[in-house]
């Protein structure tokens, strides 16, 4: 798809059959009516909360020190690929599993910063959008679907 951050960022081909996947579930919930433009928007919601979660792992990654190669985005989640052999080598009792542990947690707190911060505009907008009303994800209300696809799609 291109490079950001210097990093390689990847398409999955699934990012091709997800809307095909939400305009059949939105035509068949609305009994044969979905709107294609909504249900394309819902998939760039869904791509944008992705690449939101895997630009915290890339930054988080430079910052102590591990080189990110490429990131794959997939509708679920994403992959990035580091490479490693520039980073300092310290034996299996070192302190890499804190490393670990603190990059694999900054990815759902950036996740979790952005839906408050998303919940709150909002909410400030007096549009009246329904945050907590089920289905949550639905391509007939991109607001509360933004919230919650970076909230719940990312955790």
């Amino acid at each position: 798809m291109g490079r950001l951050f210097g990093v390689d960022v990847r398409v999955h081909l699934t990012f091709v059959v997800l809307p095909l996947f939400i305009f059949w579930t939105e035509y068949a919930a609305h009994q044969g009516s979905a709107n294609g433009p909504r249900d394309l928007a819902l998939v760039g919601i869904i791509l944008a909360c992705v690449a939101a979660h895997e630009c915290g792992h890339m930054l988080a990654a430079r910052r102590v020190g591990l080189n990110p190669q490429a990131v794959i985005l997939l509708p679920l989640t994403g992959v990035a690929l580091y490479d490693e052999s520039r980073v300092q080598k310290t034996p299996l009792t070192g302190l890499t599993w804190k490393r670990d542990i603190r990059l694999a947690l900054i990815g759902p707190l950036v996740s979790l910063a952005l839906a408050c911060l998303a919940a709150a505009a909002i909410t400030a907008s007096g549009r009246g959008v329904e945050l907590w009303k089920w289905p949550f994800l639905q391509a007939a209300n991109l607001p509360r679907s933004l919230v919650w696809a970076i909230f719940i799609w990312r955790f």
